[in-house]
């Protein structure tokens, strides 16, 4: 059987809550609130012949409740409402089942189900009707109460008419994703039935939860050294031309335990000419660009200070930096002097609890290298923070920084940058660098 779509679902669920058979959205409320879905603040339309119309738009709101009621839609081969109830009351905490049948778009048979359930028990009662055979994959929704947004919201109706309405209330019931919770930020389609100007019913649907969502968060906290680890970064750098390899740095620490990474870093810089014609240049350097545009990342030309600057994409090597070097001076008028020229960097990971710097530097000045700064890997207590007033938890503990060494070496407290991707008050990924 196939399985019938989210979105006819969800129309199907609208359809019936419209026509009152399962919550009924009508002017009013549920008996057993006092929240307003009124707009008191709107005139009475009392003529009756005026045709109903249905208008869509979307906001921006806040979950502030979620109700101990589910919706559950599927496709079904079992057809009796009683049985249907019974194969419900068989889960632990759930009472009070609602049967509908409906047809999805293939004229299929859809069960939609609502229910009561402890609240205490919805991970489980989830789980077990995931597993049931009868609904095949079913769609599971939940009810909440929202915020609404005091604005002017632009809505769309049938013939994209249009139309603006402002709303007053505050607050209102809206079907929501099962994992949705409290307090969580989402974006909601609103439905909204007009009888001439006047709402008569009002229906909201969550259509993205934000808060569950990745999000970047970033700010700056001081926190106690938890421990140091056994990892020393050492970066250095030495003139391109040296071009040294992989493995004559690899002959030099023979029996370390190391890790070796080199690249290419900094811009190559040109002193020109003051009778340099540069709007003819620019172009020349488009070209170039065009031409070279896997090595060449970028040319800036400061006519204030005659000067070029030409960087450099990633992961290229000496040969192809030369070639692009000998085109560029083909380019340039007379004989531009060179302010500065990429650089090689040799960042070498040592595991190891002691790291004698010295010899490391006599070895690395045989070939020309120059040690520029040394980082040891420090770990931090990160299962509570508060970033930017907001309060996380970090299940994983612990984040790692590299600090100056040895300059940090007998410090105990670090201010620290703080990256990190969250979901809702929970950090999933932390970067730490020291200030």
């Amino acid at each position: 059987m196939k399985k019938i779509s989210t979105e006819a679902v969800v129309s199907i669920i609208v359809v019936i809550l419209f026509i009152g058979s399962i919550f009924g959205f009508a002017l009013g409320g549920r008996p057993d609130s006092d929240t307003p879905v009124v707009d008191d603040n709107k005139p009475v339309d009392t003529d009756f012949n005026l045709p109903l119309e249905v208008y869509l738009g979307q906001i921006d709101s806040n979950v502030l409740e979620i109700y101990p009621q589910i919706i559950v839609a599927g496709n079904t081969d079992i057809y009796d409402v009683e049985e249907v109830k019974g194969k419900f009351y068989e889960i632990d905490g759930v009472k009070s089942p609602t049967v509908n049948f409906n047809k999805d778009v293939n004229g299929n048979i859809v069960a939609i189900v609502k229910i009561i359930i402890n609240g205490n028990k919805k991970e489980e009662i989830v789980n077990k009707i995931n597993d049931f055979n009868f609904i095949k994959e079913p769609e599971i929704y939940q009810m909440g109460l929202v915020s609404l947004p005091k604005k002017t919201i632009d809505l769309v109706g049938d013939d994209n008419k249009t139309k603006d309405y402002q709303m007053t209330i505050e607050k209102m019931e809206a079907i929501l994703g099962i994992e949705t919770l409290k307090k969580d930020q989402i974006l909601a389609q609103i439905q909204i039935v007009f009888r001439g100007e006047t709402p008569t019913q009002f229906l909201i649907l969550e259509s993205q939860n934000l808060s569950s969502s990745p999000q970047m968060v970033f700010g700056e906290i001081n926190s106690d050294l938890s421990d140091w680890l056994d990892s020393y970064t050492v970066v250095s750098k030495t003139n391109i031309d040296n071009n040294i390899s992989l493995s004559e740095i690899e002959e030099l620490f023979v029996d370390e335990n190391l890790e070796i990474t080199i690249k290419f870093i900094d811009n190559l810089e040109y002193k020109l000419l003051e009778d340099q014609n540069f709007e003819s240049l620019k172009i020349d350097l488009q070209a170039l660009k065009d031409e070279n545009g896997t090595i060449i990342k970028d040319t800036q030309i400061d006519e204030n200070e005659s000067k070029l600057i030409v960087s450099f994409n990633e992961g290229y090597d000496l040969i192809q930096y030369l070639e692009t070097k000998q085109k560029l001076s083909e380019k340039i008028e007379g004989t531009p002097l060179i302010i500065n020229m990429p650089k090689q960097q040799i960042n070498l990971i040592f595991n190891t609890g002691d790291l004698n710097l010295e010899a490391i530097s006599q070895k690395l000045e045989t070939k020309e290298v120059e040690i520029t700064n040394v980082t040891r890997l420090a770990e931090f207590d990160l299962l509570k923070v508060t970033l930017n007033n907001i309060d996380y938890t970090f299940k994983e503990r612990y984040a790692t920084a590299h600090l100056l060494w040895p300059e940090d070496e007998n410090k105990s407290n670090f201010d620290l940058i703080v990256n990190a991707f969250a979901i809702r008050d929970e950090l999933m990924f932390v970067q730490l660098e020291e200030k």
